[in-house]
């Protein structure tokens, strides 16, 4: 009997008993790239006839910009910080509102009084005070003048304007931005927290790897006594709450400081501790007992 194919397609993709080939998904990668297209042709010439002319960073909220593009404009200050243009002509490069200057984006800086003193305005291209190479600004009439001009031997001329992703390498990167972006929180050093836990079980010269530790408890811990007991539940407890952080920090972004966890173990297995009372008294031991 031959072998056939099920008559029924999910998503464009049909239904097989076997992995998918390229072939099977070429449907399914067809449209979606036909309504990208189309997307593409109705939003971004909408927006690039929008903005012709204009700076991207001085436009205001048009009513009938869809949603997407009301977005894109409210992160207008996050991305400023990301991006800087490297001069040549200064053709496409906003004299006041792009990021061009060593001292940052100008108008922001100085205000609309700047642009008065020098005799511009807003909407002006850098081109307009570059000449045969070379800069052509007017007398500078006010000490913010004085103080934009006294850096421009720090921007070189020529060639052709170049827009530069800041993240050290001049090209946008998603994986760089998103660390740009994100709050960082103090990482958590977890073969600290068991050196931590050690010294309080009076362990000297702890191991740290994990193999270490394995063989470290298939040994030393098969010793009876409460220092072993402690450092058991010690180990027990450490692990638990190790994993229990790195969860948390996947799932909730939730972080706790080293010196927390530590707080946490300790309160875990003091009690139980205490409530034995079963130890044998001396000196060593006591001091572990009230850890």
């Amino acid at each position: 009997m031959a072998e056939g194919t099920l008559p029924v397609r999910y998503l464009g993709v049909p239904l097989i008993s076997k992995r998918l080939s390229k072939a099977d998904c070429e449907g399914l990668v067809a449209k979606f790239t036909s309504r990208m297209d189309s997307w593409c042709a109705k939003h971004l010439s909408f927006a690039a006839n929008w903005i012709k002319g204009c700076s991207f960073w001085h436009l205001s909220t048009p009513q009938p910009a869809s949603c997407s593009w009301k977005q894109i404009l409210k992160l207008r200050e996050i991305a400023k910080e990301f991006l800087s243009f490297k001069v040549g002509d200064g053709q496409s490069i906003f004299l006041w509102l792009d990021n061009w200057h060593p001292n940052g984006y100008l108008l922001g800086k100085y205000g609309h009084r700047v642009v008065h003193d020098a005799g511009s305005t807003i909407g002006n291209k850098l081109s307009t005070v570059i000449r045969d190479g070379e800069w052509c600004w007017p007398p500078a009439r006010s000490k913010n003048l004085v103080e934009l001009q006294s850096r421009l031997l720090e921007v070189s001329l020529g060639g052709t304007d170049v827009l530069v992703w800041k993240n050290g390498i001049g090209k946008y990167n998603c994986v760089d931005t998103w660390n740009a972006l994100r709050e960082k929180e103090p990482r958590v050093d977890c073969k600290r927290i068991w050196r931590g836990l050690m010294e309080l079980c009076l362990v000297e010269n702890p191991v740290e790897d994990w193999d270490d530790i394995r063989a470290w408890s298939g040994t030393v811990l098969r010793r009876d006594c409460f220092k072993t007991t402690l450092c058991i539940l010690c180990l027990g407890a450490a692990t638990h709450h190790i994993w229990k952080q790195r969860n948390a920090i996947l799932h909730l972004n939730n972080i706790l400081t080293e010196e927390a966890i530590i707080g946490r173990i300790k309160w875990e297995f003091k009690a139980q501790m205490l409530a034995k009372g079963n130890f044998q008294r001396s000196m060593e031991n006591s001091r572990l007992a009230h850890l």
